[in-house]
């Protein structure tokens, strides 16, 4: 038995039928497979095919990544939106902002303009402010002086202190 007969029956498991080695029906895949001990691939196709795999693979990897650090940076904007927005979620949702607009130049969130997005959105619709909290002149954000918007007009007690105890 050749080598090429013996190559043909480890693979295919049938033995060959004629002297090139290939067996009835399997005359395609067999004279594809590479020796053994040979590193190449049995064709530049198959390479081509093992390097197409390897790419697509990369690419889904990378898509994953990029929606998982696309997730990240978002949930950082909602928790900066969260001082001056009652549901931080309505900086994308309502105010039309994408993620985009709210990074800086190096790819980071950048506290300055979810305050300037917050404040156009509040301007824009009043009821989206925090509770308690009112946009003030030039896009200053303090306690809401009107009760609709939960004020008591209360002011709070001052924290006991050693000197009100002594005080008596």
């Amino acid at each position: 038995m050749s080598s090429a007969e013996n190559i043909t029956e480890t693979v295919t498991g049938a033995p060959a039928d004629d002297a090139r080695g290939t067996t009835p029906g399997n005359a395609p895949e067999a004279a594809t497979v590479a020796p053994e001990g040979d590193d190449k691939p049995a064709s530049k196709n198959a390479e081509a095919a093992k390097w197409r795999v390897a790419a697509r693979e990369a690419q889904a990897e990378r898509d994953e990544l990029q929606a998982r650090l696309d997730g990240f940076l978002r949930a950082d904007a909602e928790r900066l939106a969260a001082e001056f927005l009652a549901v931080p979620g309505d900086l994308f949702d309502i105010s039309g902002a994408s993620l985009a607009d709210v990074l800086d130049e190096d790819g980071r969130v950048s506290p300055d303009k979810i305050k300037e997005l917050a404040d156009a959105a509040v301007k824009a619709r009043p009821g989206l402010a925090a509770p308690g909290m009112t946009p003030g002149l030039f896009g200053v954000y303090g306690p809401s002086l009107h009760t609709a918007q939960g004020a008591t007009g209360v002011s709070a007690k001052p924290a006991p202190s050693w000197a009100t105890a002594l005080r008596g």
